[in-house]
């Protein structure tokens, strides 16, 4: 296991919208406690459209750059003591979500039929139980991914019932990465002791083969499991589907070892 940094990384945006031109950055930054929250009661509304998108530019030295922002709600699949978290800490996988279907996020009144979930619902549980979602034959490495800018939780598959335990928050999802920007993506501002966090640190991966180049997130049906590489073979090995071919490995980004 090797990693690279995060101000290495630039994402593929492919989230649907275009960002609104007369928003910025929010006071307080992107991992602002307002803006980023869980729910506690059914009442609780995002603070922006869900789906809202920001574009802002980095004059950070190593990687500046314009990247993207969403607004998107995270749900766990997964019971909360499990993975029921997003953490701080990078060094035991890509903290990134991706959209999860299924029928126990909550409604909020935004949708009438909970069997089908929209696109703005995410989530980082990569487990198949209860059959409601099957990452390893549909999402394997392929398709937009999102990564949390706080640290967010949801009382996972409870939410259905109680209406609320989910959280909004704002997602990179595209472009550079805001390393300076965000606080849990700089290693300077670290809370859980990790060295695989931020600017100068690293993300976790395998490098056997190279380090920059089209960049894949390879998942595998463990739980929390979630790696980065410029191999597309090893995301094939990992998404553990010998049914694939290679149209469903597909790169998220791009692997900048320019950058610091």
């Amino acid at each position: 296991m090797a990693g690279i940094n995060m101000s290495s990384i630039i994402l593929n945006d492919r989230w649907p919208g275009v960002p609104v031109p007369t928003l910025g950055v929010p006071t307080n930054g992107w991992d602002n406690t307002y803006d980023n929250y869980k729910t506690t009661a059914t009442v609780n509304t995002p603070r922006y459209p869900l789906g809202t998108k920001v574009m802002a530019y980095s004059d950070n030295s190593w990687a500046p750059g314009w990247y993207t922002m969403m607004y998107l709600m995270y749900h766990s699949y997964c019971n909360a003591v499990i993975a029921g978290d997003i953490s701080q800490d990078f060094s035991d996988g890509f903290q990134a979500c991706t959209h999860c279907d299924g029928s126990t996020a909550q409604a909020y009144g935004v949708m009438a039929d909970t069997s089908v979930i929209p696109y703005y619902v995410v989530s980082k549980c990569y487990t198949i139980a209860g059959g409601e979602v099957d990452y390893t034959r549909s999402q394997s490495s392929a398709g937009a991914v999102a990564v949390p800018c706080a640290t967010l939780s949801s009382d996972g598959t409870g939410v259905y019932v109680a209406g609320y335990g989910d959280s909004y928050g704002w997602f990179w999802v595209g472009g550079v990465c805001p390393a300076k920007d965000v606080s849990i993506f700089d290693v300077a501002n670290r809370t859980l002791g990790s060295g695989c966090c931020g600017v100068g640190a690293c993300v976790s991966g395998d490098w056997a083969v190279r380090a920059n180049g089209p960049l894949y997130f390879c998942i595998s049906d463990a739980i929390s499991t979630g790696l980065l590489t410029c191999d597309p073979t090893v995301a094939w090995k990992l998404a553990n589907d010998i049914s694939q071919d290679s149209q469903t490995i597909q790169p998220i980004g791009w692997s900048c070892m320019t950058a610091v």
